[in-house]
């Protein structure tokens, strides 16, 4: 599954934007970790304005859910640097609009958006990211169905990641997803099986002497699982889950000499819990490898953990926590005192949030995340630190005044890499629904 961010994450707009996650339980069994940028939660972006009173436009047997939100952030350090920092603001302009079918059976559903980012002084920082998607739903019986979508994206990585290699421009990649499965439910026992082909491209960078050839990092992510469950009560159910987990790349060898394909696999067992309005809790362990085809990328074998847990304290209260550890792809090198390849690292994370809501108009929110990287090859470890809060304010009906901070560190045995960052968003957010 696609984890949720960490930082100041809100309600969506709506939920019937297409994600990794599938339709309404359908989730293809195993997500591509291997992603571009950092991993889950380290990422900086605008979040989605809430509302869960959005109406929509009646078109056919269709709903749709336009938005539009213009963001003012300011970042004290718009280049992630340990010393000589630069701040600037940056206007971001989002529009959206959101498709879902209206029927009584099968799920159809379409989503476009954009993201375009205006810096006030440092413009080559600029940046115009979008994505659309489809996904969909057939619904072979009440207890069967299948199911399959297709995104396409272009965006950027943050300066943040590991793998920015500091061009004088953010470094644009392209992202092509498709993914489908099936399901079948048989009284207390339910099979699930799914996968997932991700195709990865990302654009050459100027830099001071010539240009950051970025084609070593173009790849096919391949993975495919299934998923056995069983109802111990109807607020419980076990599952077993195992996937293949294959990614392959453009360059054979890349410009380094080495040949970074690797194949590996995931296994674990885990429990769902739900208590209606007090307790939603999904927790798994196992076991996850990557073998990589060039001996001098060591391989990797480790233990995987996850949980994602909401405790509605109350009617007004919730408390989040969640948990990951995925294998990401690098191409980071260690240069002193030898040259040491990483064929990848184990991210760990772990982020808490609490929501609370003081009316039907007014919410805020905290926040801390803590990201862990393990350089697989050469022995350097990247903390990342998050603190955040924020808050929402509906000044009538549709329009949402959205206010967030987060303070960001990384302290890393590079020492180099180290870097505080503070960032502010101020939004207006606008449900272009009906009144």
């Amino acid at each position: 599954m696609k984890p949720l961010a960490a930082s100041v994450a809100l309600a969506c707009l709506l939920s019937c934007a297409a994600n990794a996650q599938g339709i309404e339980g359908t989730a293809d069994t195993s997500q591509p970790a291997g992603e571009p940028g950092p991993p889950p939660g380290r990422k900086i972006v605008p979040q989605k304005e809430p509302s869960s009173t959005a109406k929509a436009y009646q078109v056919g047997s269709f709903m749709v859910y336009p938005e539009a939100v213009v963001s003012e952030m300011f970042d004290n350090n718009v280049y992630a640097t340990q010393t000589n920092k630069i701040s600037d603001f940056a206007t971001i302009f989002s529009p959206a609009v959101y498709v879902q079918s209206d029927w009584s059976r099968h799920v159809l559903k379409f989503e476009a958006g954009s993201d375009s980012a205006r810096y006030h002084s440092q413009t080559s920082q600029n940046s115009n990211d979008y994505r659309y998607s489809m996904e969909g739903r057939y619904d072979i019986s009440s207890q069967s169905n299948v199911y399959g979508g297709l995104r396409k994206a272009q965006e950027h990585e943050d300066r943040e990641s590991p793998d920015f290699r500091n061009g004088f421009y953010p470094t644009i990649y392209h992202s092509l997803k498709g993914y489908g499965g099936w399901f079948n439910e048989f009284t207390d026992f339910s099979v699930r099986l799914g996968g997932t082909i991700q195709k990865l491209e990302f654009d050459n960078v100027p830099f001071t002497n010539g240009i950051i050839d970025n084609t070593d990092r173009n790849r096919i992510l391949y993975t495919g699982g299934a998923r056995f469950s069983y109802e111990i009560s109807p607020l419980a159910e076990a599952y077993l889950q195992t996937a293949i987990d294959d990614r392959r790349y453009q360059n054979k060898p890349d410009n380094a000499g080495y040949i970074r394909d690797s194949n590996g696999e995931r296994f674990f067992v885990g429990t769902r819990i739900n208590l209606p309005r007090r307790l939603r809790a999904d927790a798994f362990i196992g076991h996850m490898t990557q073998r990589y085809q060039d001996p001098r990328l060591g391989n990797v074998s480790t233990p995987m953990v996850g949980a994602n847990v909401n405790w509605y304290q109350s009617a007004a209260t919730t408390l989040n926590a969640y948990v990951d550890r995925t294998i990401e792809e690098t191409t980071v090198f260690q240069t002193i005192p030898v040259v040491l390849p990483a064929s990848s690292y184990v991210n760990t994370y772990a982020a808490f949030t609490a929501d609370h809501k003081y009316s039907e108009r007014f919410s805020v929110s905290a926040n801390f995340s803590y990201s862990r990287d393990e350089f697989q090859g050469f022995p350097r470890t990247d903390n990342y630190t998050g603190i955040g809060a924020g808050m929402v304010y509906q000044l009538r009906h549709g329009i949402f005044l959205d206010t967030s901070f987060q303070h960001r560190f990384l302290r890393s045995d590079n020492t180099l890499e180290n870097f505080d960052r503070d960032i502010l968003f101020v939004r207006l957010a606008f449900a272009l629904s009906p009144s």
